[in-house]
């Protein structure tokens, strides 16, 4: 289990959307999941089918982080 997990994935849709769901359940909870390329098609759309929004963070440089904490679940 981990505390900080950073995700610097492909930029396909489906790569990233199955490395979230893997990484997801090895996070500690209250603890955080962040990468980049938050301005790729196929990275934003992944996440935002899995997590809801405002739980996402994102940064003016494509960066994104989120949360994992008791009131946070997965959409898929």
């Amino acid at each position: 289990m981990y505390d900080l997990i950073y995700l610097d994935t492909t930029h396909g849709y489906y790569d990233t959307l199955n490395e979230l769901k893997n990484i997801y359940y090895k996070l500690n909870t209250n603890q955080v999941l962040c990468g980049h390329d938050y301005n790729s098609q196929g990275v934003s759309s992944a996440i935002n089918d899995l997590f809801q929004y405002p739980d996402i963070e994102i940064y003016l440089d494509g960066s994104w982080s989120i949360i994992k904490n008791n009131r946070l679940i997965l959409k898929k």
